[in-house]
């Protein structure tokens, strides 16, 4: 449900969130690993989460779940995020 556009120079030109423009005084649930929620990859921004929820599921074991139901991703292009040209 979140939608980035970028301007020619990369600043952001708008965000989209459930088709509502991006609110820094809105509280937002994010799904991510346990490694980014620790500061894997630089992401310490994630560290001043106001709260967090452990739900002890892997990524790794929610793919293993979906592609022992599923054999072929078929990918499709969508507009979550773009540059302007």
């Amino acid at each position: 449900g979140i939608q980035v556009i970028l301007n020619k120079d990369n600043s952001i030109k708008t965000i989209l969130i459930q088709g509502k423009a991006f609110n820094v005084d809105q509280h937002y649930f994010i799904a991510t690993s346990d490694y980014l929620v620790s500061g894997g990859d630089d992401m310490v921004f994630f560290k001043d989460a106001i709260s967090v929820t452990n739900t002890d599921y892997k990524i790794r074991n929610a793919i293993i779940d979906y592609f022992s139901k599923v054999d072929t991703l078929r990918p499709t292009i969508d507009d979550r995020f773009y540059k302007i040209k």
